[in-house]
């Protein structure tokens, strides 16, 4: 989905500022709020994509291949890609 030029380059992740943070835990402790946490271990890590996209990235510098200008097929998603989460 992403386009060459346009905004092929461009990731978004969210993540919360840590002085939003700190500003929920003090309104929670002023109005006396339960707090619960959780964490999504490597969500990330096991998204599939789907059938019709194909998406391919440049292999890492340092990594021994046949040749330079070689690219690889991703099969799962990555960190950061609009596909991802």
């Amino acid at each position: 989905m992403q386009v060459y030029g346009e905004d092929y380059l461009n990731t978004f992740s969210p993540v919360a500022k840590l002085a939003s943070f700190r500003t929920i835990l003090v309104f929670a402790t002023r109005y006396d709020w339960d707090i619960d946490t959780f964490d999504f271990n490597s969500a990330y890590l096991n998204g599939d994509l789907n059938q019709d996209e194909e998406i391919y990235m440049q292999l890492p510098s340092g990594y021994n291949s046949v040749g330079e200008d070689m690219v690889m097929q991703l099969h799962k998603s990555l960190y950061g890609l609009k596909q991802a989460g």
